[in-house]
């Protein structure tokens, strides 16, 4: 990751292909978000603060969270990346705002919810004493 943020620096400098290569590098950072290792994700999670801080747009930072953060833990771990571009950035623009309010809702009222509840019968990973 700290090398994503020194790759970003120099694409914005880019004439011609810096913004394609500023999602490339998005990209990359999203996906290290889906490792088993906290320790990765941390890293991940901070360097994706830096670039909203540094500038990228906070709506392409959480489209890209939400298409590689979808299910099961990678919930967890996309509202932890999503407080911590919150928390790094100064302003919240429109479309941004919007989709900040879809992933909360997915959160609180989607599949997310869904399995801290266990609300549907057979959400069971691991044998329970019912058989």
């Amino acid at each position: 990751p700290p090398v994503a943020l020194a790759l970003l620096r120099l694409a914005r400098k880019l004439p011609k292909d810096g913004p394609g290569e500023v999602s490339v590098l998005v990209v990359a950072v999203c996906a290290a978000m889906r490792h088993r290792d906290a320790t990765r994700r941390d890293a991940a999670r901070a360097c994706l603060a830096k670039m909203g801080a540094a500038g990228v747009p906070l709506s392409k930072l959480l489209g890209e969270l939400r298409s590689a953060l979808p299910t099961g833990y990678m919930l967890a771990v996309r509202s932890a990346a999503v407080n911590s571009l919150l928390t790094a950035t100064d302003a919240l623009s429109d479309d941004a705002a919007a989709t900040v309010a879809e992933l909360l809702l997915e959160d609180l009222l989607g599949d997310a919810a869904a399995a801290r509840d266990g609300a549907t019968a057979g959400d069971h990973a691991a044998g329970s004493a019912a058989g």
